[in-house]
């Protein structure tokens, strides 16, 4: 358990994973399949800004990490829907993060993403 300031005058303690630690939540756009007549699921705003709270997710420790992964529903929500509907290139090369089919904020996500992934997997 750590140590956590309410307010100026109480104190309590907070299980290293815990809701506590995914406030304010990240609130990443829902990851939907594009249309037919679109390029990307995401608009370059939207992009940008979830490649910024995934390498915020990255850089926290990690019973934040996982207090995250756990308690915070736009991330959960978000992965699932990159793993579910992320456009594939079967039967070609897979490009490299940094030439993506798109714009470039699409190979940073990819990148964040895989990252993400391999923290998941790791045991520290």
């Amino acid at each position: 358990q750590l140590a956590v300031q309410v307010d100026a005058s109480n104190v309590r303690r907070v299980n290293a994973i815990d809701e506590h630690w995914a406030s304010p939540p990240l609130d990443l756009p829902p990851y939907l399949p594009p249309d037919a007549d679109e390029a990307a699921p995401l608009e370059p705003e939207a992009l940008e800004a979830s490649v910024r709270a995934l390498e915020q997710l990255l850089r926290a420790p990690m019973h934040v990490f996982w207090s995250r992964l756990l308690h915070d529903r736009s991330l959960s929500d978000f992965l699932d829907g990159v793993l579910r509907f992320s456009p594939r290139g079967f039967g070609r090369s897979a490009p490299r993060a940094d030439e993506a089919d798109g714009s470039p904020g699409e190979g940073q996500l990819r990148a964040c993403l895989l990252r993400v992934l391999l923290r998941l997997g790791s045991p520290e």
